[in-house]
């Protein structure tokens, strides 16, 4: 048995298809003429139109740095989570480049992760190379998994009284 749903003339209809060894039979039924709780069984989809459905949208072209379009960000305040590894760093050089003023949230690192601090030396280049000479960047130490570190740093922020701009939060940052 297969079973589908269309609107037609504005009601919903479930379309029922029997398949008896050589015969196959199309019932129409109004949706309202059919019980809650009947169990509907449904043909998996192929494999083919699995794949084909998980692609639709997608496009596969790789983006450059020097084909996304810059954007003035003198005078902003942006905070970045997990600023010092992966695409939070990434994120960091290229608004230091667009002129930000940036804090990287960062933890203190395990020996195998760049250090904050070498982050924000290639941040300040960044934004000195583009021209962006007065750009603020900082590293302000946070531990995700400790609410007093959290609260710390959302004090320490308010306190500035700076207005935040942009928060990139990276959802796996530590």
């Amino acid at each position: 048995m297969f079973c589908y749903r269309e609107e037609y003339r504005n009601q919903k209809i479930f379309f029922i298809q029997f398949a008896d060894s050589n015969m196959t039979t199309t019932t129409e039924v109004d949706i309202n003429d059919i019980p809650y709780d009947a169990p509907l069984t449904f043909e998996p989809a192929s494999g083919w139109w699995v794949q084909r459905r998980s692609l639709a949208g997608t496009q596969w072209t790789t983006l450059h740095a020097n084909q996304v379009p810059g954007k003035n960000l003198t005078g902003k305040w942006v905070i970045i989570s997990g600023g010092n590894n992966g695409i939070g760093r990434e994120a960091a050089l290229q608004f230091a480049a667009w002129g930000a003023n940036l804090v990287l949230a960062c933890r203190q690192p395990p020996p195998h992760e760049s250090h904050p601090e070498a982050v924000v030396a290639e941040c300040k280049q960044r934004a000195t190379a583009a021209g962006h000479e007065k750009s603020q960047i900082e590293w302000w130490e946070v531990n995700y998994a400790d609410m007093t570190s959290l609260q710390a740093f959302t004090k320490r922020w308010l306190d500035t009284g700076r207005p935040l701009d942009i928060l990139w939060y990276v959802c796996d940052s530590q």
